[in-house]
């Protein structure tokens, strides 16, 4: 909490402000930006300034990345809340319910008008689609386990990574397919970009994919690339026969 923070600060100094979390090596402020609490993080920066750690040139571009991080972690968020007019607020710059966003007002925090028409001119701040969370987690792969396809659509056409790798190996194509999401798997491989035997746990993809229609155009996929050896072929097609066979009616 931030008070809680106040305090420590207020006790500590510049020891506390500089001190090195073990794990992850980060220092309070970088715990903060990561985690995507940019009120903690602006508030650890002004202290960081006061005590003089940080140059003000340095201060300004770190808090550009402060609210460029912010807005990271608000698309994921909306991707996870399959929110899709807020995804493309957020691509465009544009999302008034951000405060780092490049429409945020700022009359109500008593701003000059000539600070109001500076920031009308400055560039729109943007999140970049392939950003991650502290587990290595897109806003792609948050819209592939929220199911929702259209905001897929809108990541991919913004030049999403397909393959991106969270920490555990998972890619946006292994989380489609091993829930069995048939459109939004056939979305990913369209694109021609998606690597195939990329693995999770040791299996890729179609390993991972229940028997069925997901695991067929991965099967395709995989054969059209070159992938498998005429055993390995074999071996699936007899798996997706009998997969077939057992679902036909009557059969248990």
């Amino acid at each position: 909490q931030l008070s809680t923070a106040q305090y420590l600060v207020k006790v500590g100094g510049s020891e506390s402000l500089s001190a090195v979390h073990v794990g992850s090596g980060l220092t309070p402020r970088g715990i903060a930006e990561t985690t995507g609490n940019r009120k903690m993080a602006r508030f650890l920066l002004q202290k960081e300034r006061e005590l003089r750690l940080i140059t003000a040139s340095e201060a300004r571009k770190v808090e550009k990345g402060i609210d460029t991080i912010h807005l990271e972690h608000s698309l994921r968020n909306a991707a996870t809340d399959a929110d899709l007019d807020r995804v493309v607020l957020l691509l465009a710059g544009t999302d008034p319910l951000d405060p780092a966003s490049g429409s945020s007002q700022d009359s109500k925090h008593g701003r000059s008008s000539k600070s109001k028409r500076a920031k009308r001119h400055r560039k729109p701040l943007k999140p970049r689609v392939n950003a991650r969370c502290e587990n290595g987690y897109s806003a792609l792969h948050c819209a592939v386990y929220s199911e929702a396809d259209d905001v897929v659509k809108v990541l991919l056409e913004h030049k999403a990574d397909v393959n991106a790798q969270a920490h555990d190996g998972e890619t946006p194509l292994i989380s489609a397919a091993q829930e069995n999401m048939y459109e939004i798997t056939k979305m990913l491989l369209d694109t021609g970009e998606v690597r195939l035997d990329a693995k999770t746990q040791g299996l890729t993809a179609r390993e991972m994919a229940p028997l069925g229609l997901t695991q067929v155009i991965l099967f395709k996929a995989e054969q059209e690339a070159g992938k498998l050896n005429e055993e390995e072929k074999k071996k699936i097609i007899v798996q997706l026969w009998n997969a077939a066979y057992v679902c036909m009616p009557g059969k248990v």
